[in-house]
């Protein structure tokens, strides 16, 4: 079957004219290639995190040594992750320098590519397979909107593995 556009293309999820390099809270959920429950097991409706998800959780906390960011909440499930984080400074307001130095490198879906590639990378290095796919393509984003949209999705983040035998997520 060759590539044909009209069924083949992508839907974009993002908000149409929004600026994800905007400072402000945004709530990302990343899901695992086809799922597979690679980061741990929930056990007693808590997360035990293996290496490949502790190699995940280190690199979400990680980020903000090369983002302009701060990571707000944060769970990793057996085949999910879900976090919030909020871009703390944009082009206008960038006082210090950082690594990533393009000002396109500062949106959300940059800080996104990052992640999974440098997650990707060393998940694979520590299991010997190279070119094994971690990530699904694409990922799901919110723009968090006030106070109340914050702890509704923070609650939400924080009970995740006491509902993950409910969860839509599970294969």
């Amino acid at each position: 079957m060759s590539y044909d556009p009209e069924i083949h293309q992508r839907r974009s999820i993002r908000l149409p004219g929004y600026d994800y390099s905007q400072a402000g809270p945004y709530f990302v959920t990343l899901v695992t290639y086809d799922r597979i429950c690679l980061f741990g097991k929930i056990k007693e409706s808590h997360m035990a995190l293996n290496l490949a998800g502790l190699c995940v959780q280190t690199g979400l906390q990680s980020l903000s040594n090369l983002f302009p960011l701060s990571l707000n909440e944060m769970v990793v499930m057996p085949n999910h992750l879900h976090f919030i984080l909020t871009i703390t400074q944009t082009d206008h307001t960038l006082s210090k320098p950082t690594k990533v130095n393009k000002s396109h490198a500062r949106t959300l879906g940059a800080i996104i590519q990052n992640f999974k590639s440098t997650t990707t990378r060393k998940i694979n290095a520590q299991t010997g397979n190279k070119g094994f796919p971690i990530w699904q393509r694409n990922y799901y984003e919110h723009i968090v909107r006030d106070q109340n949209d914050y702890e509704r999705i923070a609650d939400y983040i924080r009970c995740n593995p006491q509902n993950w035998e409910n969860d839509e997520l599970i294969v």
